[in-house]
């Protein structure tokens, strides 16, 4: 019997778009608890793979390859259109939702 790892059977069920949006929502949540940037990059690889992978990326969007693994290894943030055109690839997009009165007040204490 073979075993898979955690990151492969991540990549398989990421290239559900509805599994993908929900996996980087919850990561994005752990990032506003947190602040790992890192992390949350890395989540957007494990989608970003799932849809052909890096290389794959860089040629649709027109964006550096080398650039490319270094923001989604977590080593440095994208700039704005950067994150989007990753998502857009990944059949995502940025949304913006208001924040319920407690959180933000907590969120403003940061």
């Amino acid at each position: 019997m073979s075993h898979r790892t955690w990151r492969e059977v991540a990549t398989e069920k990421m290239s559900d778009p509805e599994a993908a949006a929900a996996y980087l929502k919850v990561a994005l949540e752990e990032f506003e608890k947190d602040r790992d940037t890192a992390v949350f990059l890395v989540a957007i690889r494990t989608v970003v793979d799932a849809k052909g992978g890096v290389g794959a990326l860089a040629k649709a969007t027109g964006l550096n390859r080398q650039t490319l693994y270094r923001t989604l290894g977590g080593k440095h943030s994208p700039r704005l259109d950067t994150l989007s055109a990753i998502l857009h690839f990944c059949g995502l997009s940025l949304s913006i939702r208001a924040y319920p009165s407690k959180a933000h007040e907590t969120q403003m204490e940061l």
